[in-house]
């Protein structure tokens, strides 16, 4: 996750390593669907892994990312356990409208009603008592949207 890339081993033990940057459109493992996709980024565009979690006329994305979590080797003493240094995974959520660069998803349900510019999906979201912070919720939105549209 730290690099972006994919680490596979092939039947005769080799080792594969696949980067954003090679020329590829999608991986699967383990029942999940992965794409190289450009996304906007600090007012510039560049190209990550994704997970697809929705495909359609608007596709539901998952980012990966990692985080350096200091530990507390250096300040332990002999009262305190040491907690070594470690990379914490997290994840947000993107859209992708076409194939047009992938986006951040607004946090805001309003913000996210306006993205669907359908006055139908607001109640969909109610009537279902859907969150937006929940993986599984945010699914059945994007499918609801992509079925209907």
């Amino acid at each position: 996750v730290h690099n972006q890339e994919f680490h596979l081993i092939t039947p005769k033990k080799d080792t594969v390593l696949l980067g954003k940057n090679f020329p590829i459109d999608s991986i699967t493992t383990n029942d999940k669907n992965f794409v190289v996709l450009p996304y906007a980024s600090n007012n510039a565009i560049r190209s990550t892994y994704f997970q697809m979690l929705v495909n359609g006329k608007i596709k539901l994305l998952k980012h990966y990312s990692t985080v350096f979590v200091q530990g507390n080797q250096k300040t332990a003493s002999g009262y305190e356990k040491v907690i070594p240094d470690s990379y914490k995974i997290k994840s947000k959520f993107y859209y992708q409208i076409n194939d047009q660069a992938a986006e951040l998803l607004p946090g805001k349900k309003n913000e996210l009603v306006q993205l669907f510019d359908c006055k139908e999906m607001d109640k969909f979201i109610n009537k279902k008592g859907l969150k937006l912070k929940k993986e599984d919720h945010l699914i059945k939105i994007f499918e609801h949207y992509n079925r209907s549209n």
